[in-house]
């Protein structure tokens, strides 16, 4: 009582490797729960903190790629496995909250997270040379503030968000090692913008921006 938003950052997180059905009923079932309490109380946003995961990018299905760089929110989102399935459900959630009550919901999808102290073990995982990933990362304090935009950012109803760092945490150039770790050529995408960063990330901010 006595705010006017609240951010839910609450799930079990992927890493965490639970049972399927644990992933849907923990993420989903309190995700539903949180903008339930705040219609009650009378506050008008909730920002759930959702993951690229939502996508279905990230389980790097070798049937379902990219369609095209840089990955926006208006791609379509196609998970398969429980913890990316969670998070299709809680931004669809998100949206019939949304429209039923006009609460003001913005879904944020971080990318891969990196703290100061995780950046060690962070640096082991990306130098595997036989990692199949396309890597996305968002630094923890840039995450933040892009939660803080959230929260103060007004006219929107629905939303959601990709966070991501301008460029890859990869050392060559996007379209060079694209084909080699997803198994097929780059798909349509922007030269200019590649040209311009070759390094730039796989997904895009610009929308969040």
């Amino acid at each position: 009582k006595g705010a006017n938003a609240v951010v839910h950052l609450a799930a079990i997180d992927y890493d965490w490797k639970a049972a399927p059905e644990k992933y849907i009923r923990v993420n989903t079932l309190g995700t539903w729960n949180v903008p339930q309490a705040a219609e009650e109380n009378g506050l008008e946003k909730v920002v759930p903190c959702s993951s690229i995961s939502a996508c279905g990018l990230s389980e790097m299905r070798p049937e379902w790629t990219p369609q095209y760089l840089q990955v926006d929110e208006a791609h379509e989102l196609r998970p398969v496995q429980a913890y990316s399935l969670s998070k299709q459900i809680m931004e669809n959630m998100g949206q019939a909250v949304s429209r039923g009550s006009g609460m003001s919901v913005i879904c944020i999808r971080p990318l891969a997270v990196v703290l100061p102290e995780t950046l060690g073990e962070f640096t082991e995982f990306i130098d595997n040379p036989q990692l199949r990933w396309l890597s996305y990362y968002i630094e923890a304090s840039d995450l933040a503030r892009a939660f803080c935009a959230a929260v103060e950012a007004e006219g929107i109803g629905f939303g959601t968000f990709f966070i991501s760092a301008d460029d890859t945490c990869h050392p060559e150039p996007t379209l060079e090692w694209y084909p080699r770790v997803v198994g097929e050529d780059a798909p349509a995408h922007d030269a200019a913008l590649f040209e311009a960063n070759p390094r730039a990330s796989v997904f895009s901010s610009a929308r969040a921006k």
